[in-house]
């Protein structure tokens, strides 16, 4: 890109704007349809006080690898 040309840093600008507007759409619409980006790990069953040994792994892989999907980091969640 020519720096010393205003109007093709312009031009560039406006050129990158629209992809992110093109881009923030398609990943409404698939947030609309209820489509992840990527696959996720199913939920862990509720904890029930027993086998507290297997529970939590299954809890802190789905964190590890879900989390940022869901909305925080794993300490956030626990």
């Amino acid at each position: 890109m020519e720096f010393s040309n205003p109007a093709a840093i312009r031009q560039a600008f406006e050129h990158q704007e629209q992809r992110i507007v093109t881009l923030e759409a398609q990943l409404a619409s698939l947030r609309a349809a209820g489509q992840r980006s990527r696959p996720s790990l199913p939920n862990p069953r509720k904890f029930t006080g027993v086998r507290y040994d297997t529970w939590l792994p299954l809890v802190r892989t789905k964190l590890d690898i879900d989390g940022e999907a869901l909305g925080g980091s794993v300490k956030a969640h626990f």
